[in-house]
């Protein structure tokens, strides 16, 4: 498969090298600065160059687009490559808010091509050792502690937050504990939270469980902790600033001690997406880019409003993105009538049967949006069970190439 790569962030370029690695994928073209061309020349890749991104999204012979652009610009870079009808692969965070998300979402629907965000951490051997154990050994997760080292020198927002652990480190908690009920966050004074600022924070699953993630500066050389108390016993996951990984696991009276080589991430990803494109079912989702912006959004209020910010998710698909766009115009019809009828009180109109035919038709047509809004989305969703079977059988959720 070809593919091209959009921008020069660090991840894309560790992505496209991995890529690269496997027979059956190539790169053809770039379109980034002049650094990021020196690079991978050197490292021995051979394509073309285009002066922007709609020269490269125009080119047939590009399947597979890499998202790695500068976070101002990445949320564009990414509705134009789904909008191309192109497998696409984006850095995270694809945007400081979760809207682009949604948007993209909704056209992937479309499109069907396989749209996935560069999260690795439930593709990190440990990681998924850490949860194959909380469904065997340990039992319902009680609470999860992980101690997390800030970047020395983040850049200011919106560009420090790229990379940041405030911003992936949800993947994680999401992947062994579930979804996240509440969020928590306690910062410096003041209701603005900088990428430097310590944070610490908590909050309860869904299933309820409990997390609390300290975010903090500390030396580089220091290992990272995380913690899993469960009903049967506990485990605790060290990453070591070397790249390897011990874990130490303490349930049913034993003790057991494991150690983990450094894992290449990146080449993990790239062998992920190439069986997500042979037909496997997807490990990391769309959905969970969604999830991590919507939390981290919630982590902000919750330091600007000083509060505990409950979650509210709802899928988003075309029925709901239906009744949401129902639920706007009925509110707007009605806005409209009332509207009418206060500035009759104003100027001291009379009431006479032509106002009356004017508000009831428009009080009509809110019922029927409202109506609409449970009706049809009943019916698209009777009819697309025979396409719920078929995906059944083909998971991907995508056509594939």
């Amino acid at each position: 498969m070809r593919f091209g790569l959009i921008g020069d962030h660090p991840d894309g370029l560790k992505l496209t090298h991995a890529l690269a690695e496997l027979s059956s994928y190539e790169l053809v073209v770039v379109a980034g600065p002049k650094s990021t061309v020196d690079h991978l020349r050197q490292a021995g890749h051979a394509f073309a160059i285009v002066p922007d991104v709609e020269a490269l999204l125009v080119i047939p012979q590009v399947e597979m687009v890499i998202i790695a652009d500068a976070l101002d610009h990445r949320g564009e870079m990414l509705r134009r490559a789904v909008q191309s009808d192109k497998h696409v692969l984006c850095v995270h965070p694809p945007d400081i808010l979760p809207d682009i998300t949604y948007e993209t979402a909704m056209i992937q629907q479309e499109t069907r091509k396989l749209l996935l965000p560069v999260l690795s951490w439930r593709l990190t051997p440990p990681v998924r050792r850490l949860w194959e154990l909380c469904k065997d050994r340990l039992g319902k997760v009680e609470l999860l502690q992980w101690e997390r080292i800030l970047p020395k020198s983040p850049l200011e927002p919106p560009e420090g937050w790229d990379r940041h652990p405030l911003v992936d480190s949800w993947e994680l908690l999401r992947f062994l504990g579930g979804e996240v009920r509440d969020v928590s966050a306690v910062g410096p004074e003041g209701e603005t939270l900088l990428p430097r600022d310590s944070l610490t924070l908590t909050g309860r699953f869904e299933d309820g469980g409990q997390y609390r993630v300290l975010l903090s500066l500390q030396p580089d050389e220091r290992p990272e902790s995380l913690l899993i108390r469960g009903e049967q016993g506990e485990a605790t996951l060290t990453s070591h600033p070397s790249g390897t990984f011990s874990l130490r696991i303490q349930a049913a009276g034993k003790l057991d001690l494991e150690e983990f080589p450094a894992h290449d991430a990146m080449r993990a990803f790239a062998v992920h997406v190439d069986a997500c494109l042979a037909g496997a079912r997807p490990l990391v989702l769309w959905q969970d880019a969604a999830r991590c912006l919507e939390l981290f959004e919630a982590a902000r209020s919750s330091v600007k409003r000083r509060r505990v910010i409950p979650m509210y998710y709802e899928e988003f698909t075309e029925t709901s993105g239906f009744k949401g766009v129902m639920t706007s115009l009925g509110c707007g019809v009605l806005l409209l009538a009332l509207a009418i009828l206060v500035s009759l009180l104003v100027f001291k109109v009379p009431l006479k049967p032509w106002i009356l035919g004017i508000v009831l038709p428009l009080l009509g047509i809110f019922l029927l949006l409202q109506a609409l809004r449970w009706l049809v989305p009943q019916e698209s969703d009777k009819a697309s069970k025979a396409q719920i079977d078929k995906k059944a059988e083909d998971p991907s959720g995508y056509r594939r190439p």
